[in-house]
């Protein structure tokens, strides 16, 4: 907020271009955020579901190779496989084209206030210093905005994680179910076999 308003006395149009350029690349990075937060998701239940029919395929490999399925079996891991790796180009394109898109954004930014500035200080009506102080404000402001980028696909798969954690953690145990459960008197009975 100090930095700000300290920009602001420095150069009020100055200060409205920057932050008119914050006001974009905060919104780029909410919409994209969201674009990977249900991706992340996406991928931690592919990633399940890999890891359960590896795990079911190989603990029970001598009824796999008893029905001769191997190749149903291979069939079906390289798909989930498939479907997996598709998830995680997506993931590269969002947040490569984030990256891409916060350095455009930026040396545009850059651009517009050194050439605002420049014919500010040509005209007389900025000194030099105030431009100097202004862009070193700038870049203090700028600065966590560009790392969020920079961690922002941590972050969201992070939070993925969470959820899917949350919603395994919620499941309803399955003696919670009260038809599930009968009650039952003594019980008497014989065992017969015959033949």
């Amino acid at each position: 907020v100090i930095a700000l308003v300290l920009m602001i006395r420095a150069s009020p149009l100055l200060a409205a271009l920057a932050l008119v350029g914050m006001a974009i690349f905060g919104t780029l990075i909410a919409v994209n955020t969201a674009r990977l937060k249900s991706i992340s998701r996406e991928r931690t239940k592919l990633f399940a579901d890999l890891m359960g029919r590896l795990t079911e395929s190989l603990g029970g490999i001598r009824v796999v190779k008893g029905y001769h399925a191997e190749s149903r079996e291979d069939k079906v891991f390289a798909s989930a496989n498939e479907r997996l790796l598709d998830n995680f180009w997506k993931t590269l394109n969002i947040t490569s084209g984030m990256g891409v898109t916060t350095s455009s954004l930026l040396a545009v930014m850059s651009a517009g206030v050194m050439w605002i500035g420049a014919s500010k200080i040509i005209e007389g009506t900025l000194s030099l210093g105030s431009f100097v102080q202004f862009t070193i404000l700038l870049g203090l402001l700028v600065s966590p905005l560009s790392q969020l980028v920079g961690f922002g696909s941590q972050l969201t798969e992070a939070m993925a994680g969470l959820e899917r954690t949350k919603e395994i953690l919620n499941e309803q145990r399955e003696d919670q179910d009260p038809a599930r459960t009968l009650a039952v008197d003594a019980v008497e009975g014989e065992v017969i076999f015959k033949d």
